[in-house]
C-alpha cells in the first residue's frame, strides 16, 4: 500500500498560535494563504495515480481534500478518526495561555492531557485503527489522506517507535506532503514533509 499523507492548508489559528483541536470555529478555517497553498498542493499532486481519498471531517482538512480531489475521479471519504487531537479545555487558547494553564506550570502543555482532551495514546489508537482497516481494503492501492499536524506527528512517532522526536522530526508544514509505503507489517517513509510546491 502506498500512502500520500497531507496536512491541511494554513488557518488564521495557525498564524495566531491558537490550539485548534476539534474546534469548528471560523478561526480554524483556511485563510487566504491556506487557500493558495491547497491550490498549489493540488497542482503538485494532479498527476499522481490515486485510488481513493480520505480526509478528516474537520472543515480545514475537508477543504484541502476537496481541492486535491478536483484533479482525480475518485471517491472522497470523511473519517473522524483522522481528526486533530482533541485538546478539551485548551481549545481556543493560545500557546502562551496553555503554558500558564498547564497542570504543573512548567510550560510543557503539549505533553499533558487537559480536561476533556485526548491522551496521545487515544489519538494513536484511532489513527492505527484507520490505517489497519485501510490496509485490508487497499493493500495494493495508493490512498491519499488529509489530516492534521498533531495527529500526523503522534502516528508517525508510533509507527517508527521514536516518541522523543515526535515534535521535531515529524513536524508537518501546512500542506506538507509525506509519502509512505507499507508491505506486510513493514512501513517505510519515502519522503517526509515535502513542501517543494510552496517554493
Amino acid at each position: 500500500m502506498r500512502i500520500i499523507l497531507v496536512r491541511h492548508g494554513e488557518t488564521k489559528g495557525n498564524i495566531l498560535q491558537i490550539i485548534q483541536g476539534n474546534d469548528k470555529g471560523g478561526i480554524n478555517n483556511l485563510n487566504e494563504e491556506g487557500l493558495r497553498q491547497i491550490k498549489k498542493v493540488s497542482k503538485r499532486l494532479k498527476d499522481e495515480k490515486i485510488d481513493i481519498i480520505y480526509s478528516s471531517d474537520l472543515k480545514r482538512a475537508q477543504d484541502t481534500a476537496k481541492e486535491i480531489a478536483k484533479n482525480h475521479n475518485v471517491n472522497l471519504i470523511l473519517d473522524k478518526r483522522l481528526r486533530e487531537r482533541s485538546w478539551g479545555v485548551l481549545e481556543g487558547k493560545t500557546y502562551e495561555e496553555a503554558e500558564i494553564l498547564s497542570k504543573n506550570g512548567d510550560g510543557h502543555w503539549y505533553t499533558q492531557t487537559p480536561q476533556g482532551g485526548e491522551r496521545p495514546e487515544e489519538v494513536i489508537k484511532r489513527m492505527k485503527d484507520f490505517f489497519e482497516e485501510a490496509y485490508k481494503k487497499f493493500e495494493n492501492k495508493t490512498i491519499l489522506i488529509v489530516s492534521h499536524g498533531g495527529s500526523i506527528k503522534f502516528f508517525l512517532s508510533y509507527l517508527f517507535n521514536n516518541p522523543k522526536k515526535n515534535e521535531e522530526e515529524y513536524f508537518h508544514n501546512n500542506t506538507g506532503v509525506t509519502y509512505l509505503k507499507r508491505e506486510g507489517d513493514e512501513w517505510e517513509i519515502i519522503k517526509l514533509n515535502c513542501i517543494k510546491h510552496l517554493k
